[in-house]
């Protein structure tokens, strides 16, 4: 037992823990295993209240939990080990019965054996060890290498304590909190323990997991070291703690007792009953009377167990009787003895019960209320249940010694008196089902046969409708469209305001009343706007001078294909060819002249007709054509030629190998651009490039040799690469020289290799350029020392040739491989297309094809572009405004837009490209206004980024558009990890729209990727007095030569055969020469090596040119056998896994006790918030090692030309923290360098005496005259010699060169000075970032400002940043492409789709051949799992949610039930596959529709056709809140959120605050609910509700409960006829016995399992109905919406942020982490608004109106708040309406159509005018008190710098 000291250091450590809410599926464990403590495990089954452990022993229930829990993780894909530690053993059981805890003890150790005997994909997945420490558990855990370990804290004690606080008089409540203290210490060392075991894991709380949909929702809490578990000392807790104190001691050991089981006993539930019952009665105090009748009527019970089936087991009875009965009985004595005995038999294993239906009768061993009902009533025993009673009871008299009768009328049986016990009443639901009709869905009910009732005509809900329908404003239509209210003319001026970036060519979008000020502030924010966007969509094109070459789009309206009519026009802001301009239009036709010098002649089709006896002699004309054209080529050839040899000259006296290479790389680029591609080959500039690159080819080799001569041959290899691909270039040039070919035949004999194939040679043409070099080299010192092929695969692969299967294509301007001319194959053909291909194998032309295709078409379709971030629709955008332009003929049309929800830039609905995020889509699509007009003229759909489907968050509005998209679509995606499946998917939905799917996959990246694992030596640790500056850059620097940088192979990775090969995992050629010498090496005759695999056969051996495509085939071989030795334990794979792994070097790592001394003397840098989570809450070793090390890294890669790099951290503070520990080091090394630098001195005072001189000489420019000697040229001359010194632009403040990243020749100091205003302003970046820019590094995560971010992207693509330390935002497809990516630090979030995301982003196509991928501050573990882990599969969800029925019915009747709303209706109802990876559609899903329109009449927001009523407008708006939307109607509704805030107008300002206090303290509770755990650190929590308000959730709550309950009685009724639910849900093995059925059940609709407990077909929550249903009933109870309101503890960070307003408390006393403090404020914010719009909708059209999303106003572009100005004629037109109502209601007079109705009627009508009036008085004054609100909590949210 631990000390008092150490109980209280390790509950200060859990409470210090800060557990991350994560879906620990998509966003973390994927595919990879987990291990899952199975003590936790039967814990969380335990806990179920509804098994009956306490009044009776409902083992089978318990069982059927604990396999439901694992069923619910096997269909989400989970793969997990369940392991038992003997040391945890007391932990399976629940804190609040204790009591009983022998009932759990023999639980555990039958399920435990149940679950051992079962399979997985063939294999065991649950274990048995003693304790954490065991050697066989060392050697199973680094064998399997789990991601993270599950389970409990045991929260429940907590509970307890809570409830046992209340009752103050108990006087055993010291005693009490004592024994709960030492339980909870107990759970928590079980944690420690785990996150301290072996490398340390995470671990999942199993006690906060839920299953929503297809996600796992659970807290992780991260493993490390922070910063308060060292000052408080947890980091000296001794290591045989940490390992476990002494496990509990074991049960005592069975007395060794021969008893031989009789053969008549059928299994081995009979065998362990009778084997228990010989042991307990051969102790002979136990064979009382009571003890032998109570055995007897266990005998019988167990007889009964063998045929009774579940259902004919249901036994329901209150509790108290029950009690009653096992009182009188005392039969807790009985099996108390009978099951520590049982207990003991198990655990010794003398029952055989090794197979698993043999378990199957362990689990059902015992059934508690069954043999309480043989206690208390009189049954008829059946003759074969006699049988068996006898036939036991036989057995045991046999095995005991002395005499034993054992009776099946024993007096135990029925003793009780038989009046029977007080049964529970069965409550059934509500059988009446408001009637529904409408034409559109009857078709669809029909099949489903609910019958409905005929409700009265004066119900409640048809009444209710009635009166709903009447609008208080004479406006009858059930929708009225950008209705304005009459403002006076004189009052304010009314402007017409334009699309922006539209340059005036647009119409007007809208008409707002503005007044001058505020047109002033627009134009000049969209003037910024448009300058952001332009210089943002520059760097998009690479343009240097910030000019768009756009291309101009002309329409082909005529459905002409012809080559004719399609023709484009090109045109540039720039560098249009003109008159008088130099060189030849390339297309422009010039006689040529033959090889032969003579003349010939042009002839239709292009072909020549040559000299001869038949040649046609050539025109006067033709001639002088022709000389011309000789002397313009001539003349040309002559510009070559001087060109050619002025940089001869100039490379002549440069001394520096790689400035030549440089400029000579430039050179031959140029050329390839002068020189027109059907030049002929005997082109002059062809041969200038020949000569160009032999010149390459020549300084190559010096480099070469010099490094050779210097002992450094292994740095030179990358050279030779670089050699070798010039020479094979050269060699295959058409204008190849015998000269050019001799010399580098000669490069080739000195380098020992053969020469690659060459072309004919064509002429004897010398070498222009001087030199004496001939290429030959003597020595064996410059050899390779390998063949050419062996050269080529291990250092030439990024220079391969990546032709697959290219083929020019006019629809683009490339060639493209073969799978990318299929997709534009099928866009042309209008079909809808899946494309699979990894980042960088060239997806992004797809999207820009399919937009020109729709540009051209017409002026009015419409293509939508979807993608995941908002970052993503501003790059899109930009790229497409740097791609396009197009006149339109009639105003107001916009090429594209904009609309992320936040500021729509342009129209949406008035463009024809939209880029926007899916929520916005959705809206759209759904909107009525649109439905007519809009949405059929959308023409395609673009899903960049599709495996966002699988998000936590919005992956249920990604399929609902899959399923709803009116057109054809396109999806892309580098990362499925099922696309199969997928694809099969998106092929349904897309045919029942007519439209064909096809998936296209390419599997292979144009660059490969090399990872790294960085260690470097300590001594390479930063100081910053040793740090002397960033070295000099080497063009062909080797990553991989770097100290510190191993290169880890990717087969070396796959550390555990039983994961698989992950099937996009690639081979570099160089990794497939290695896998190939690994294998060949421990082959043996059984697993050998196929000649055909051999390098040499494949490639040759006669220097032929190793293609990428070549590799590839071979790649694929080799990974083909070593899949089948992986899955052979016998091979030798595991051996060839150890020699290509990478080694890591513990002598190098930073360890704890290192990371803790540094962190007590660690100096904070920053005291604001700036990175202060880092400090806080970041493990201390990966801080040091991050904190030490990030700088060397820099350096080294910088001297390896492997920047700019994007540096991945999934923590902002993290990333912050980097950015500010380099940024103050290169500081502190600076300040250094200037104290100490002679140099540096000197150019100090040679600027001060600069200066000096300068101020001396304006004060002489300022004379009339010069001095007295001094002439006034000489006046003049001193002044030029001042004003263009090169000091002039020397500003010793700035950083120096050597100690910042920046690069100012692609960024000028003007332009910086620019920006760093900008950037300074209005303190919306901090300044550390500033400082940080001001030497190349920047940050990039979504809680910076957009304009930062948007600069920080658009450097970084200039070339000026070096380095970004981003979060994964940047990874989701953000065109930021890089040579590096270094991974630094672990994180939770970092998994294997997000590794594969920002991996993707190294290696930039065009630019770099090779990307480096390098893990920093990660274990070498870590960085094996992240590389050989798949991909998640993509799961689907149940789309047809609640909100989405309600917004199909709005969208159909407001919208007059357009064709298109009809067609989406339909599209989705007749989807035969609605659920990604679930079944085919059937009754249920339609089942389900009518109940959730049942739902939607009885929560009145639709009528009985299906039209929408109150507030159905704002409630579907609110869909991303379901549950709070819903509850949220009922309160305005009901009229109790009316009464809250009744007093409202008439209160004091004090009574108005409070008021509006309530009203957020009520929000609060519906939407952003943020559990608050018990256990964790303390947070404030949310007060209870006002009762009234908790009244009206109840009753909201219990009436949708009677709704679904209803559901799930009358399709059991319509489908199930009566079949029993006997088969368990994992291990689908079959219980109870097969016979069926006698008579009726309890039960028709809850599982037979649950219902052992005593429950029946009445449900007491939407949880208890949602999770213990039958399986064969289709109930997904996310769609159920429901607000619990009861035993929940919500954290109070909403209503404290509006009390306060203080983001740093939010995360000391609510725990909200910095990082997502502006997302859930946001999430608030939007919700006002959307409510505060919804109310005005009422007011202004009366309910069931529809309002547009657009009205949600919140942002603006830059994210920055609204001010007043912007809503003033939003207020007046409120005023105006309320003023219209008043209007209508105070007049004298009526209605002609009411006096004319007879006087009852009329008085009728009046009542309703009445109350129509007062409700919507009512919402006026809640709308008030919404907008004050919404007026505090935004103005907070803005002084927090959102």
């Amino acid at each position: 037992m631990a000390t008092p000291t150490l109980q209280t250091q390790l509950l200060k450590w859990y409470s210090s823990r800060n557990p991350a809410f994560i879906n620990i599926v998509g966003d973390y464990a994927g595919s990879s295993p987990f291990l899952i403590d199975g003590d936790s495990l039967l814990r969380k089954a335990f806990s179920d209240k509804r098994i009956d452990f306490s009044t009776g022993f409902q083992l089978l229930h318990a069982t059927y939990v604990a396999e439901k829990f694992l069923e619910n993780l096997r269909k989400r894909n989970c793969v997990f080990d369940v392991v038992f530690f003997e040391q945890h053993r007391r932990i399976c059981i629940p804190a609040w019965n204790t009591e009983y805890a022998w009932k759990y003890a023999f639980a555990r150790e039958v399920i435990l054996r149940h679950l051992q005997s079962l399979k997985r994909d063939g294999e065991m997945f649950a274990w048995k060890f003693d304790t954490v420490t065991d050697e066989a558990f060392r050697n199973w855990l680094s064998h399997r290498e789990p991601l993270f370990v599950m389970a409990h804290d045991g929260d429940d004690i907590l509970a307890r304590q809570e409830v046992d606080s209340s009752n103050e008089g108990s006087e055993d409540k010291d005693e009490g909190e004592d024994n709960i203290t030492t339980q909870v210490w107990e759970v928590r060392a079980m944690i420690y323990r785990f996150m301290h075991m072996g490398k340390g894991y995470n671990v999942g709380l199993i006690n906060s997991l839920h299953f929503e949909d297809s996600k796992i929702f659970a807290r992780v809490i991260d493993t490390g070291l922070k910063r308060a578990d060292v000052q408080s000392g947890v980091d000296s807790i001794p290591t045989d703690y940490i390992a476990g104190y002494s496990a509990p001691v074991p049960m005592e050991t069975l007395l060794s007792i021969d008893i031989s089981i009789p053969s008549t006993l059928s299994n081995s539930r009979e065998c362990l009953t009778v084997y228990t019952l010989i042991r307990l009665f051969r102790d002979i105090g136990t064979r009382t009377e009571g003890v032998v009748s109570l055995a007897s009527a266990y005998l019988l019970h167990t007889a009964f167990l063998n045929h009774l089936s579940l259902r004919e087991r249901h036994f329901a009875a209150s509790t108290d009787s029950l009690n009653t009965i096992k009182e009188k009985a005392n039969m807790d004595t009985f099996l108390g003895w009978f099951f520590k005995e049982a207990t003991r038999v198990v655990q010794e294993g003398l029952i055989e019960s090794g197979q698993d239906h043999e378990t199957v009768q362990l689990c059902d061993f015992v059934d508690g209320r069954l043999f309480l009902k043989l206690l208390m009533q009189k049954v008829e025993i059946p003759g074969p249940v006699v049988q068996d009673f006898e036939r036991l009871a036989t057995a045991v008299e046999a095995g005991v010694e002395g005499d034993i009768a054992l009776s099946v009328s024993t007096s135990a049986l029925g003793s009780t008196p038989t009046a029977s016990p007080t049964s529970v009443s069965i409550k059934s639901a509500s059988s009446v089902i408001l009637p529904f009709s409408n034409p559109l869905i009857n078709k669809y009910f029909e099949s489903i046969k609910i019958d409905v009732d005929i409700l009265p005509d004066d119900n409640e809900f048809d009444t209710q409708v009635t009166r709903d329908q009447y609008r208080p404003l004479k406006a009858k239509k059930p929708y009225q469209q950008n209705r304005k209210p009459q403002v006076p003319a004189d009052s304010r001026r009314t402007v017409e305001r334009k699309p922006m970036l539209n340059k005036g060519r647009g119409t007007p979008v809208e008409n707002l009343t503005l007044d001058k000020r505020t047109q002033a502030r627009i134009k000049r924010r969209e003037q910024m706007y448009l300058s952001r966007v332009q210089r943002y969509a520059a760097s998009l094109s690479n343009s240097i001078d910030g000019s768009l070459h756009q291309k101009l789009i002309i329409c082909d309206e005529g459905g002409n294909k012809s080559k004719k009519q399609t023709q484009e026009k090109v045109r540039t802001e720039k560098g249009r060819p003109g008159k008088g301009g130099k060189g030849t239009a390339k297309d422009e036709h010039i006689p040529t002249i033959p090889s032969d010098g003579k003349p010939g002649k042009h002839v239709k089709g292009g072909k020549k007709e040559q000299a001869g006896k038949n040649a046609s002699v050539l025109s006067k004309a033709d001639k002088i054509k022709l000389e011309n054209a000789q002397k313009v080529i001539a003349k040309e050839a002559k510009t070559f030629q001087t060109s050619w040899k002025n940089l001869c000259s100039e490379l002549k006296v440069t001394t520096d190998g790689e400035a030549i290479i440089s400029r000579l790389d430039d050179y031959i680029k140029k050329l390839s651009q002068e020189v027109p591609k059907n030049a002929p080959y005997d082109h002059e500039g062809r041969f200038i490039e020949l000569e160009a690159r032999l010149y390459k080819i020549m300084t190559l080799q010096r480099l070469w040799v010099s490094l050779c001569k210097a002992g450094e041959k292994d740095k030179g290899y990358n050279t030779v690469a670089v050699l070798f691909d010039e020479a094979r270039h050269s060699l295959q040039s058409p204008t190849l020289t015998h000269a050019v070919k001799a010399i580098i035949q000669n490069v080739f004999v000195g380098l020992g290799i053969a020469l690659p194939p060459a072309k004919p040679t064509v002429a004897k043409r010398p070498v222009s350029f001087t030199t004496s070099w001939t290429g030959k080299v003597e020595g064996d010192d410059f050899k390779l020392g390998m063949s050419s092929e062996e050269f080529q695969l291990t250092y030439f692969g990024p220079y391969m040739d990546r032709n697959m299967d290219s083929a020019p294509d006019e629809r683009v301007t490339f060639e493209p491989d073969g799978w990318q001319r299929k997709v534009l194959d099928e866009i042309d053909g209008d079909n809808s297309v899946f494309v699979v291909a990894p980042t960088s194998a060239g997806k992004t032309f797809i999207s820009f094809h399919a937009m020109e295709k729709v540009l051209k078409a017409d002026d009015s379709g419409v293509l939508v572009y979807i993608a995941p971030t908002k970052p993503l629709v501003n790059q899109i955008a930009a790229e497409v405004l740097s791609r396009f332009r197009k006149n339109y003929r009639h105003g107001g049309k916009t090429l594209w837009a904009i609309h992320n929800g936040d500021f729509p830039i342009y129209d949406p609905t008035e463009c024809q490209i939209l880029i926007t995020i899916p929520s916005i889509l959705s809206a759209m699509l759904m909107s009525p206004t649109n439905a007519k007009n809009w949405a059929p003229r959308v023409k395609r759909i673009i899903f960049d980024e599709v495996h966002s489907i699988g998000n936590a968050e919005d992956g249920v509005v990604w399929e609902q558009l899959l399923l709803l998209a009116p057109c054809p679509i396109t999806a892309l995606s580098a990362t499925v990890g099922n696309p199969d499946e997928f694809s099969e998917w998106l092929k349904t939905t897309q045919k029942s729209l007519g439209v064909k799917l096809s998936m296209i996959q390419y599997a292979h990246r144009y660059s490969d990727l090399r990872k790294f694992m960085y260690e470097p030596p300590k001594s390479l640790s930063v100081s910053t007095e040793h740090f002397a500056g960033f070295g000099k850059e080497m063009k062909y620097g080797r990553v991989d030569g770097t100290p510190g940088l191993e290169i880890i192979h990717p087969v070396g990775a796959l550390v555990d055969p039983t994961h698989g090969m992950p099937d996009d995992l690639a081979l570099e050629p160089c990794d497939s020469l290695r896998l190939y010498q690994a294998m060949k090496k421990v082959s043996t005759s059984k697993y050998t090596i196929p000649d055909e695999l051999d390098y040499r056969k494949v490639f040759g051996t006669t220097g032929n040119v190793i293609a990428k495509a070549n590799t590839i085939v071979w790649e694929t071989s080799l990974k083909s056998l070593l899949k089948k030795w992986m899955v052979d334990a016998a091979s030798p794979f595991s051996t060839v896994v150890e020699q290509l792994q990478t080694k890591a070097s513990p002598e190098n790592a930073i360890d704890v006790a290192m990371a803790a001394e540094a962190v007590k003397q660690e100096k904070i840098l920053n005291e604001t918030k700036f990175a202060g989570e880092a400090y806080e809450d970041g493990d201390v070793v990966t801080l040091a090692h991050l904190r030490q090390k990030t700088l060397p890294l820099l350096a080294s890669l910088h001297v390896a030309n492997a920047l700019p790099a994007l540096m991945f951290s999934y923590s902002r503070s993290l990333c912050e923290y980097i950015c500010l520990q380099v940024t103050t080091q290169l500081q502190e090394a600076e300040d250094h360098f200037r104290n100490t630098d002679p140099r540096w001195k000197a150019k100090i005072k040679e600027w001060e005496s600069y200066l000096e001189c300068k101020r001396k000489m304006g004060n002489k420019m300022r004379k009339a005259k010069p001095d007295d000697g001094e002439t006034k040229f000489d006046m003049d001359r001193d002044h030029a010699d001042v004003e263009f010194s090169t000091l002039d632009s020397f500003n010793p403040a700035d950083p120096l060169p050597q100690f910042s990243l920046g690069d100012f020749k692609r960024y000028s100091k003007m332009e910086w000075e620019s920006d760093q205003r900008d950037l300074e302003k209005g303190d919306w970046v901090p300044q550390e970032l500033v400082d940080a820019f001001r030497r190349g590094i920047g940050v990039h995560h979504a809680g910076l400002n957009l304009r930062y971010r948007q600069l920080v992207e658009t450097l970084f693509r200039k070339g000026y940043l070096k380095l970004i330390i981003s979060t994964g935002d940047l990874a989701m497809g953000i065109n930021m492409p890089c040579k590096t990516v270094v991974f630094a630090g672990d994180n939770i979030h970092l998994t294997a789709l997000n590794y594969r995301q920002a991996s993707g982003r190294a290696g930039r196509r065009g630019f770099d051949l090779l990307g480096n991928v390098i893990f920093h501050g990660l274990t070498l573990d870590r960085a094996h799992r992240l590389i050989s882990s798949r991909l998640p599969r993509l799961m689907g969800h149940f789309p047809m949610s609640t909100s989405l029925v309600l917004r199909l019915f709005t969208l159909l009747h407001n919208s007059n039930e357009t064709e298109y709303a009809k067609t989406t209706i339909s599209t989705l109802l007749e989807q035969p596959r609605l659920v990604l990876g679930g079944d085919s559609f059937n009754e249920q899903v339609l089942h389900h529709l009518r109940f959730s329109v049942e739902f939607l009449r009885r929560q009145k927001l639709l009528g009985p056709n299906g039209n929408p009523l109150n507030f159905a407008g704002m409630t579907g708006h609110l869909c991303y809140a379901e549950n709070g939307a819903f509850a949220l109607h009922v309160l305005l509704c009901s009229g109790t959120l009316a009464s809250m805030i009744r007093d409202f107008p008439i209160s004091t300002q004090v009574k108005r605050d409070k008021i509006c206090e309530n009203l957020v303290l009520v929000m609060c509770h519906l939407f952003g609910r943020l559990q608050a755990p018990r256990g964790e650190r303390d947070v404030r929590i949310l007060p209870p509700l006002p009762q009234d308000v908790r009244d009206a959730f109840v009753k909201c709550n219990r009436d949708t409960l009677e709704t679904y309950s209803t559901y799930v009685e009358t399709f059991a009724k319509r489908y199930l006829n009566k079949a029993d639910d006997h088969t368990l849900p994992f291990s689908r093995l079959s219980a109870g016995s097969p016979r069926s059925n006698a008579g009726e059940s309890l039960n028709n609709v809850r599982s037979s399992f649950v219902a052992l407990s005593g429950h029946t077909d009445s449900f007491k929550s939407i949880v208890d109905l949602s999770s213990s249903l039958r399986s064969d009933i289709f109930l997904e109870g996310s769609a159920i919406p429901c607000c619990p309101v009861s035993g929940v503890r919500l954290n109070s960070y909403l209503l404290d942020f509006y009390i306060h307003g203080d983001v740093l408390r939010l995360a000391a006393e609510n725990g909200v982490m910095s990082g997502q403090v502006w997302f859930v404020l946001k999430h608030f914010s939007v919700v006002l608004a959307t409510v505060a719009a919804g109310l005005r909708s009422y007011i202004k059209d009366g309910p069931g109106a529809y309002f547009d999303a657009e009205k949600i106003r919140v942002k603006d572009e830059d994210g920055d708040m609204l001010t007043e100005e912007d809503d003033e004629d939003e207020v007046e037109e409120e005023e105006v309406v309320m003023d219209e109502v008043d209007g209508e209601y105070d007049s004298d007079e009526e209605d002609t159509e009411v006096r004319a109705l007879p006087s009852s009627n009329r008085e009728t009508e009046r009542e309703m005018k009445e109350e129509s009036k007062q409700r919507v008085r009512e919402v006026a004054n809640l709308l008030e008190v919404v907008k004050e609100v919404q007026s505090n909590f935004e103005k907070k949210f803005k002084d927090m710098g959102a």
